[in-house]
């Protein structure tokens, strides 16, 4: 993981152009807008495989209830239905967001009314917001990370089970007479 106390490395950050800070500002902010829409993608895809899933396993399920096959010979393959559910489920719930702004106690730093560094105010202000975006959007790209994991995880049990689903209806058909 990127360390999370990142700080610019500047040798006399007071000397950096307000412009420089504001230019650095506004990339920090528009990527940590990009890895907050990865974000939310993720969980919008996870909510679509969510009703694929149970769509699919609905029109399975009717068709083994319609075939008359004994419940006994198909009942293991619900977990297969289980199992991407709860993984896509997880995609949605329990995540963390690192905001898109910053609290004031986050944002202003303590000496701030420094009367040595008055002159500088903006300066200690976009150092600090760079600094703050840095750390939020590192976290949130480990979280990515590992949703994304996660999500290809989903995918690859919702194709297993779909195949599941089809050679089990197959193979427990009656013969046709």
């Amino acid at each position: 993981m990127e360390d999370s106390n990142w700080k610019p490395e500047f040798k006399t950050w007071h000397k950096v152009s307000i412009e420089s800070y504001r230019l650095i500002n506004a990339e920090a902010k528009e990527r940590m807008e990009e890895v907050l829409s990865e974000s939310e993608s993720i969980t919008n895809k996870s909510i679509k495989f969510i009703a694929a899933i149970i769509a699919v396993s609905s029109f399975f399920l009717k068709l083994f209830i319609d075939s008359e096959i004994p419940i006994s010979q198909y009942y293991w393959i619900l977990m297969f239905f289980i199992i991407p559910t709860f993984v896509f489920c997880y995609l949605i719930f329990p995540k963390t967001i690192y905001r898109r702004g910053f609290e004031p106690k986050e944002f202003i730093p303590a000496d701030l009314d420094n009367d040595t560094d008055k002159e500088y105010q903006e300066q200690i202000i976009y150092y600090n917001s760079i600094s703050n975006l840095q750390r939020n959007i590192s976290k949130m790209n480990t979280e990515n990370n590992c949703r994304i994991h996660l999500y290809k995880l989903g995918f690859f049990l919702t194709l297993f089970m779909f195949l599941i689903y089809s050679f089990t209806y197959v193979l427990l058909l009656p013969p046709l007479s």
